[in-house]
């Protein structure tokens, strides 16, 4: 632990070094994309704006937010769902300081699960679910979610961390991935095709009388999945013992 902080110390004299543009908005249309990602240590998210004009097409880096992993060990996917929803707050914060028309806002995780969480109404998902997907949907009502590999997603390197002296040389960390340094068009999510139980459980809350973690008090009961069946286009519910998402 020592090594690793004395490692990372030695490294901060270089951010002297780096040079951030000023100029992040040019001339023309406008659009955002926001993107969030989560590990066992961390998750945050980046945001850039990209101007499209009839000469340039230009994407910046203007704002990123993370955040500490909770002590208190949580899955991956509520991880990932954490990231979106401060994904979402950074979102509100920056279009509330911006005063230019915004064409188009695109918002971006590389977790399937979260994406079929946000499509879902939030009553029919556990409570620690159910809270946040309200906070997500809420402020992002008029933006379009999508789907992104990791090694793609810029806000990866805020989740595994990275040290000052390799910051400088990440172009995917200041100018976003290469294919949005275009004008893009993004093939909707096709969550039918999500299917199996590592990729795709949502867990559905019984309504009545029950602790804070879903099950009865003093009870270890089944919990209850829906898992989508592509063939007859309706969910199939199981009685499954699952740790909860």
């Amino acid at each position: 632990m020592a090594k690793e902080w004395n490692d990372f110390v030695s490294t901060l004299p270089v951010i002297q070094n780096i040079h951030v543009p000023r100029l992040v908005i040019g001339k023309g249309r406008i659009i955002i994309y926001v993107f969030a990602d989560a590990s066992t240590l961390a998750y945050g998210a980046v945001l850039y704006v990209q101007s499209i004009s009839e000469e340039d097409v230009s994407t910046r880096l203007l704002c990123s937010k993370s955040r500490v992993a909770p002590v208190k060990p949580i899955t991956i996917p509520r991880l990932e769902l954490c990231a979106c929803v401060l994904l979402s707050q950074l979102l509100e914060k920056v279009l509330h300081s911006l005063t230019l028309r915004i064409q188009q806002i695109m918002l971006w995780t590389d977790s399937n699960i979260v994406l079929a969480w946000i499509q879902r109404s939030p009553e029919q998902l556990k409570k620690f679910i159910d809270n946040r997907i309200k906070i997500i949907q809420r402020l992002t009502k008029n933006c379009k979610w999508n789907h992104i590999s990791s090694n793609e997603n810029p806000a990866d390197l805020i989740s595994r961390g990275l040290n000052a002296s390799d910051i400088s040389s990440k172009q995917l960390w200041w100018y976003c991935p290469d294919f949005l340094k275009e004008e893009l068009e993004v093939k909707p999510v096709d969550f039918e095709r999500i299917t199996s139980d590592s990729d795709y459980l949502r867990c559905i809350t019984p309504r009545g009388d029950e602790s804070e973690n879903g099950n009865p008090p003093g009870t270890k009961a089944p919990r209850l999945f829906c898992i989508p069946n592509p063939g007859k286009g309706k969910s199939l519910l199981h009685e499954r013992i699952f740790p909860p998402f």
